[in-house]
């Protein structure tokens, strides 16, 4: 069924087969298009076991000259060049559809992966040699504790294991066991039929090395830790078409969710204001003028990674005034409701500066304010702490075999359970496992 929101799958280095006809059709594949090395038939073996598995959907194959990965994240041991000859081999046989990437130097984030699609002669190819779905599958249990440098890369890197990554190993298994035999649907818009099925429900906890270790604990695990599936990139709107298990699902997050995880952190109590509001981004007030809470709201989100106040004000107006639109280097092509925002942005900082909301927002949080402004190491520390925050929840719902899918600080489950889902937000307790 057609994915409505992923443009290319990820490669999948875990995909394979014991079947013999299956190693032989490689072979023959393999010495048609005129692979000599061995590494060159490893990579094109996982090119076909992904364009198999994904069918219609372009998969990304990335051509830079870089290490793919260590055993841990590549057990076939498949390389940089012998993935680059595979495509281009097959490319030439008209076996493949590629679309070439790029990477645009000194331009932030304008980059893209080759992504590569079967054709029909390679399909008809595959089935000639009687490939089917049953026989291809993971041969070994992905990795889902993963460790990546703080570059722009994201680059894995090995670890040893210690008692949290065991123990956590051992808690995403069992979650994505259950997931395994729970049914995800997207609806059509007119909820008339199934637009979309999620089959990739493999979820993992990827965490960022600061290269700090502290041999209280496995501190390699302290940043970062943030939960991703496929299902992260689903838009509001689709979300709202999810059922689970034939059932509708309602979304529940928690209010104000990385200020909730660090007054847990320091007080073992969610924020609370002297008059019982209990949202940290709303009824801000300064001189008369009602701060709108999606700016106090973005402006902390922003404050977790930024070391000066003269960096945030900087990276909240280009997040509502984009350099490249302001300049005229691209189109305003953003939604009606982003356009509104910023322009009552710019209406409210005109009458009151950013430093002074963002002064004011530190004074009301002043407990927890020396977790602002401190650059990225803290911000990855804050992301820590609240994907632990919601990974409890995730645990305690998981021991009653309840599926539950998790969108960074939010649960999205069937409706007869929100009222659980709710309590146990509210009463799981906050756990340093980190220091089991």
């Amino acid at each position: 069924m057609k994915k409505e929101y992923i443009a290319a799958e990820k490669l999948d280095l875990f995909l394979g087969s014991n079947k013999p006809h299956i190693d032989d059709s490689i072979k023959k594949i393999s010495k048609m298009i005129g692979l000599v090395r061995i590494e060159q038939e490893k990579a094109l073996k996982v090119i076909l076991f992904n364009l198999w598995f994904n069918k219609k959907t372009r998969v990304r194959t990335p051509m830079k000259h870089k290490v793919i990965g260590c055993v841990r994240y590549n057990p076939v041991g498949i390389g940089a060049k012998g993935l680059k000859s595979a495509v281009t081999q097959l490319k030439e046989h008209k076996l493949i559809d590629v679309k070439s990437g790029y990477y645009k130097l000194g331009e932030e984030n304008d980059s893209e992966t080759t992504t590569v699609l079967a054709t029909e002669k390679l399909t008809k190819l595959l089935i000639d040699d009687n490939w089917v779905d049953a026989e291809i599958r993971w041969v070994s249990t992905p990795e889902v504790v993963r460790l990546r440098k703080d570059n722009k890369d994201k680059t894995l890197v090995d670890y040893v294991d210690g008692n949290f990554s065991n123990w956590l190993r051992g808690e995403l298994t069992k979650y994505n066991e259950l997931l395994a035999g729970t049914e995800i649907y997207i609806l059509s818009k007119r909820e008339e039929s199934v637009a979309y099925e999620a089959y990739d429900l493999n979820l993992s906890r990827v965490f960022i090395d600061h290269n700090i270790v502290n041999p209280k604990g496995d501190s390699q695990f302290a940043y970062g830790g943030r939960m991703y599936a496929s299902w992260c990139d689903l838009s509001s709107e689709m979300r709202q078409r999810l059922e689970i298990n034939g059932n509708k699902t309602v979304e529940i997050d928690y209010e104000g969710g990385h200020v909730r995880a660090i007054y847990m952190e320091l007080t073992g109590k969610p924020y609370i204001s002297e008059s019982g509001d209990t949202d940290p981004y709303g009824n801000l007030t300064i001189d008369g003028v009602d701060i709108p809470r999606f700016i106090v709201k973005k402006m902390a989100t922003i404050m977790q990674f930024t070391d000066s106040i003269k960096d945030t004000v900087g990276a909240v107006n280009n997040a509502y005034n984009p350099r490249k639109i302001k300049f005229g280097v691209k189109s305003d092509t953003r939604p009606k409701k982003d356009k509104d925002k910023a322009a009552e942005y710019n209406s409210i900082v005109k009458q009151t500066p950013l430093k002074l909301i963002i002064r004011a927002y530190l004074q009301r949080h002043k407990v927890i304010k020396d977790y602002y402004l401190g650059g990225k190491r803290i911000g990855h520390f804050i992301q820590f702490i609240e994907s632990n925050m919601v990974f409890e929840v995730v645990v305690e719902l998981t021991k009653r075999g309840i599926p539950v899918l998790t969108i960074y600080d939010s649960f999205i489950v069937e409706h007869k359970y929100e009222d659980l889902v709710k309590d146990l937000m509210n009463s799981t307790p906050h756990r340093d496992r980190i220091y089991m």
